[in-house]
């Protein structure tokens, strides 16, 4: 259910991306990059859990309509504001992502037993993209 609600959050973030010209290609770049691991780890999860593979499979096809859903919602809520508050309402969408994603990773960055530089060169590696792509944008 969680990583279906998130699902939806991408649509709706792709739905309000694709209504601002200079940012549709963008946005759903970055939802089709991170769709598929998304889907190859929920499927991996369930099956080394012991699911079936057709109800993997069906709940496979029920999560990968979570993003269109999310989009369709986001096209009939979004298209009746102006464009200042879909770039508004991309940019809250943007760093709430960035927020759940650094609050995952930076713990995994500080732990002791575990500490591998690799992680926060990563870390780095993806804020750096992600402000690279600001500039492509503008």
């Amino acid at each position: 259910m969680g990583i279906s609600l998130h699902s939806l959050l991408d649509g709706i973030a792709l739905g309000a991306g694709l209504m601002l010209p200079q940012l549709g290609p963008v946005v759903l770049l970055a939802v089709l990059i991170h769709k598929m691991p998304d889907s190859i780890s929920i499927s991996s999860i369930l099956l080394s859990a012991g699911w079936a593979r057709p109800k993997v499979a069906r709940l496979s096809v029920l999560f990968s309509l979570t993003t269109p859903v999310g989009a369709l919602l986001a096209f009939l809520f979004f298209r009746a504001l102006s464009e200042e508050n879909v770039a508004i309402a991309i940019g809250i969408s943007a760093g709430t992502f960035l927020a759940i994603a650094t609050a995952d990773i930076l713990p995994q960055v500080h732990r002791i037993e575990q500490r591998n530089p690799l992680t926060l060169l990563f870390l780095g590696l993806g804020l750096l993209v992600s402000w690279t792509g600001t500039l492509v944008v503008h």
